[in-house]
C-alpha cells in the first residue's frame, strides 16, 4: 500500500488536475491510517468540481468515525441525486434514529422526496425499513400506507409491508400483501419463498406452505433463504433427513444465525446433539443476541455459550 501511494503521488504530480488520481490517493492515504492526508486530496477533488458525491461521502463517513456526527449529517446532506444518494440517505436516517430524532428525520425525508420525485418510492421504502428494523414498527406501517396509496402497484413497498405485518402477527394482512404481488408477478421467488416461509412458521397449512416454496425453488435452485424454507417446511411435516440436507446446503451458502437456528434444531430433533451445539454455538459466535437463535433455545430448553458446553 504504500508502494502504491508513491506511485500515485508522480502520477498526480506529473497531472495534478487528474481528480480519479487524487482521489485514489485520498482513499490510499483512509487506508494507511493519514486521515489528515485523506481530506486534503478529497478537498482537492472538490475544488476540481468533480466526483463530489462520492467526496462528500467518504466525508461523512470520516466525521462518523471521528465522532462528529452533525457534521457528518451535513456532509451526507450534499451528496446529489447520483449513485452515492442512497447510501448517504441511509446514513443520516441510522444517525437520526440513533439520536430518538424521528420527526427530524420524517421531515427531512419528505423534503428529498419532494427534491427527488423519481426517487420516491424507493424513498419510501428505505424510510420504512429503518423504521421496521429499529423496532418504531407503527411509524414504519403508517409511512407505507401513504407510500402504498401513491404507488398502489409497488410491489417492494407491499413486501415491505407485510413483514411489518408478519412481525406484529397480523398473519391475513401479511397473506394479503404478498398474494397481491404473486397476483402481478407469478415469478416473484422473493414473494413466494416469504408466503410459504410465513405459513410454515405462522400456521399449519404445511402442505400449502410446501407448494409456495416448492415454486420458488424452481425459479431460485440455490437460493439459501428458499433452501431454508425448504428445509424449514420439510421439518414441520417431519421430514427430518431431508429437512437437513436442505438445510445444510443453506448454511454452507449462507452461515446466518436463523439458518443456523433452524439446522441446529433439526439436528437436535433427529438425536444429533452434538452436531446442534456446534452449529448453534458458531452462530452465537456470530451474533449471541440472534432473535431466533435465542427463541430456539429456549423453547429446548438449552442453555449454551458460545464457547462453552451446556
Amino acid at each position: 500500500m504504500e508502494a502504491a501511494r508513491q506511485q500515485f503521488e508522480l502520477l498526480s504530480a506529473e497531472a495534478p488536475g487528474n481528480a480519479d488520481l487524487l482521489f485514489s490517493l485520498a482513499m490510499i492515504n483512509e487506508e494507511l491510517g493519514d486521515r489528515v492526508a485523506s481530506k486534503a486530496y478529497l478537498r482537492k477533488v472538490l475544488a476540481l468540481g468533480q466526483r463530489e458525491d462520492e467526496v462528500y461521502f467518504f466525508l461523512g463517513r470520516m466525521a462518523i468515525a471521528e465522532g462528529n456526527r452533525d457534521e457528518a449529517i451535513e456532509l451526507f446532506q450534499q451528496v446529489g441525486d447520483g449513485a452515492e444518494l442512497t447510501r448517504a440517505t441511509a446514513s443520516i436516517v441510522q444517525l437520526r434514529l440513533a439520536a430518538g430524532e424521528d420527526q427530524v428525520l420524517a421531515d427531512y425525508m419528505d423534503r428529498l422526496r419532494q427534491s427527488y420525485p423519481p426517487r420516491r418510492e424507493q424513498l419510501y421504502a428505505l424510510e420504512a425499513s429503518a423504521y421496521n428494523d429499529s423496532g418504531r414498527q407503527e411509524r414504519g406501517l403508517a409511512l407505507l400506507e401513504r407510500a402504498i396509496a401513491e404507488f398502489p402497484e409497488s410491489d417492494n413497498l407491499r413486501y415491505a409491508r407485510s413483514v411489518i405485518y408478519e412481525r406484529r402477527g397480523d398473519i391475513a394482512a401479511a397473506e394479503a400483501d404478498l398474494r397481491s404481488i404473486i397476483a402481478r408477478s407469478p415469478d416473484n421467488a422473493t414473494a413466494l419463498n416469504a408466503l410459504g416461509y410465513t405459513l410454515t412458521n405462522r400456521t399449519d397449512r404445511h402442505d400449502e406452505a410446501r407448494t409456495l416454496i416448492e415454486q420458488a425453488l424452481r425459479l431460485s435452485p440455490n437460493e439459501p433463504a428458499i433452501l431454508d424454507s425448504m428445509g424449514w417446511v420439510l421439518y414441520r411435516q417431519g421430514e427430518l433427513d431431508e429437512a437437513i440436507k436442505y438445510l445444510t446446503r443453506a448454511y454452507a451458502n449462507f452461515p446466518d444465525p436463523e439458518v443456523a437456528a433452524h439446522l441446529g434444531e433439526v439436528l437436535w430433533m433427529s438425536g444429533n446433539k452434538t452436531g446442534a451445539m456446534n452449529v448453534w454455538r458458531g452462530a452465537m459466535r456470530q451474533d449471541p443476541r440472534h432473535e431466533v437463535l435465542m427463541e430456539t433455545l429456549d423453547r429446548l430448553g438449552i442453555v449454551l455459550q458460545a464457547d462453552a458446553d451446556t
